[in-house]
């Protein structure tokens, strides 16, 4: 998988750089987080940092509406963190701790609204390809393949951007059992990303 990620990313890099003038590179940071709906911040995890970087091509529709499909690589998932485990044998509730690190593969399709600054929306879908745990408890994430929505703001200067955006995932990730404390939670990656990039034109 880390080969194909190599090929595919060089692979991209050698066509941005002999001809299309829509295309730009961009690096981040992500704040990450793996978190429920209904029981987050009692139940859940903590926040963290990853990176991401990618690259991006800008295909005009309109003059106000742009569409902006991505490859990008993102990494997410949580650092160490607290949720309630049940043992099977007696019910008792024992305090556990799990951390997982996650390595995406993410394919916003995306638009810009608006010129400056303007707006990002649409869908997103990741696949997994990398996966670090260190606590066995709750064992493999129940998916590989991430999806979701991704939203945010970016703004021009010449041939450079910056972007803030938020991106919430809607795969379960970590299923935690019902306890006496808590009913079953499900976690999700929620992610805010800041960018900067650069289109060559």
């Amino acid at each position: 998988m880390k080969r194909l990620l190599f090929y595919t990313i060089s692979f991209l890099c050698f066509y941005t750089s002999n001809a299309q003038k829509n295309f730009g590179v961009f690096a981040g940071i992500n704040h990450i987080n793996l978190t429920d709906a209904n029981n987050f911040p009692t139940q859940g995890s903590s926040n963290g940092i990853g990176l991401n970087f990618g690259l991006s091509y800008d295909i005009e529709i309109s003059e106000k509406v742009i569409f902006s499909p991505r490859i990008v690589y993102s990494q997410q998932g949580t650092t160490k963190s607290r949720a309630e485990d049940v043992n099977d044998v007696d019910d008792f509730v024992t305090a556990v701790y799990f951390q997982y690190k996650l390595n995406y593969l993410n394919f916003p399709m995306q638009f810009k609204i608006f010129r400056q600054p303007y707006i990002l929306a649409g869908p997103y879908a990741g696949f997994v390809l990398y996966e670090e745990r260190y606590n066995l408890d709750f064992g493999d994430i129940e998916s590989k393949i991430d999806y979701g929505i991704n939203l945010g703001i970016g703004y021009n200067f010449k041939n450079l951007f910056t972007e803030l955006n938020v991106q919430q995932g809607f795969a379960s990730l970590v299923v935690v059992e019902n306890t006496p404390n808590s009913d079953e939670f499900k976690l999700n990656n929620t992610i805010i990303q800041l960018s900067v990039g650069y289109k060559f034109n």
